[in-house]
């Protein structure tokens, strides 16, 4: 055991050795600007870190909507507020990170568009600060991304939010499974109202047959890069319900907010 412990301490120096050298030769830069900075383990610098918009508490408990108050019985007893689905969330509560504006905007877009595949440990770190913080609770026995069309994936040749998923699975040592649910091609939901949304994603969500054996009677936590109205997640997770999770918690590393 001792021999064991020795060896590992000095790997780890050998390492961070490896480390200071490549840091030498290729200076470490920000992930946004590009700037030689200390990055951090976001890989972002001091200053796009500070001008990111977290969401911070209050905010509503079902849909992740920043609020000016805490919540309280006046949102009713189902605690829905006005950006809630008039139909209720499928999911047991959903949480953002940041706030879909500015550097945080411009990260998610590089990822998304920009196929810089680089981004998704930042963001994904970013989402893991706000799961961690005191007022979240939840801890998932598996991670789900939202899947995107079969289509799409194929022209973009990844899914952004399987990228940013298996970050948080890592962390958290659960595993991430890209192949529970499926979805069919549908056109983008960006433009649309937030009714024009909801009938643009329904019945484009199905399990895969051996979802229900894995799923049933675990906490799911449903990864997307960015929440609008959350009719996508929201279809996506009535789906999931068919397969009797113990819960389902929708994590995304932005929102577009209402306020």
């Amino acid at each position: 055991m001792n021999v064991t412990r020795r060896l590992s301490s000095r790997f780890r120096e050998i390492r961070g050795a490896l480390a200071d050298a490549i840091d030498l030769v290729y200076p470490p830069v920000c992930l946004a600007c590009e700037a030689i900075d200390d990055v951090a383990a976001v890989g972002l610098c001091e200053t796009c870190r500070r001008s990111l918009a977290k969401i911070v508490p209050p905010a509503c408990p079902r849909c992740g909507e920043p609020l000016r108050r805490a919540p309280d019985r006046t949102m009713g007893k189902r605690l829905r507020c006005n950006a809630c689905p008039k139909g209720g969330f499928a999911a047991d509560g959903a949480i953002a990170a940041l706030r879909y504006v500015g550097t945080a905007k411009d990260l998610v877009l590089g990822l998304k568009f920009g196929r810089d595949r680089l981004l998704a440990r930042p963001l994904g770190r970013l989402l893991l600060e706000r799961l961690r913080a005191p007022d979240v609770s939840f801890r998932p026995d598996v991670v789900v991304p939202v899947p995107l069309p079969f289509g799409r994936r194929f022209s973009r040749g990844f899914n952004q939010a399987a990228d940013v998923a298996r970050v948080v699975a890592t962390e958290f040592g659960v595993p991430c499974r890209t192949r529970l649910v499926r979805r069919r091609a549908a056109p983008p939901q960006s433009g649309l109202s937030r009714a024009a949304r909801r009938r643009n994603v329904r019945g484009a969500f199905s399990l895969w047959p051996w979802a229900k054996r894995f799923l049933q009677g675990r906490r799911v936590l449903v990864i997307d890069d960015v929440l609008t109205t959350g009719a996508t997640v929201d279809a996506m997770c009535r789906v999931l319900r068919r397969a009797r999770p113990s819960a389902i918690y929708v994590a995304a590393v932005a929102r577009a907010t209402a306020s």
